[in-house]
């Protein structure tokens, strides 16, 4: 019966020491992506890192709502997309995910686009 009992013990160690460090990755998995600020990377790299985070959870058993995706989106997004940030939270619909990504890229892409017609303007005068 020692063996048996010694065993047990030997085996819940690395058990319990596991569950640390899964509970540890976890939680800096969550922490890294609600930290992520949106400002000086693109929407779309900024929304893939947030995917790629939430598919790491999920394959942990813990994963995140499409709720508190669209939130963790929102949360940190700069001042240029505060308009969309309005628009979101008046909006009666319920925000999928893919819609709130279109409009972001929508709006970045106008203004990259408005960016460059005053840089070409400011080198013309």
């Amino acid at each position: 019966m020692d063996i048996i009992a010694n065993a047990g013990e030997l085996w819940s160690k690395p058990c319990h020491l596991f569950a640390v460090i899964y509970g540890v990755k976890v939680s800096r998995l969550k922490h890294d992506m609600h930290s992520l600020k949106k400002g000086p990377i693109l929407v779309k790299e900024c929304v893939a890192k947030i995917k790629g985070t939430c598919d790491l959870l999920e394959a942990f058993g813990h994963p995140i709502s499409t709720v508190d995706q669209i939130d963790i989106v929102l949360v940190g997004i700069s001042v240029e997309f505060d308009s969309m940030l309005t628009m979101a939270s008046f909006s009666f619909e319920p925000l999928t995910i893919e819609w709130l990504v279109n409009i972001l890229l929508e709006c970045e892409h106008s203004q990259q686009i408005f960016v460059s017609e005053v840089s070409v303007q400011v080198n013309l005068v």
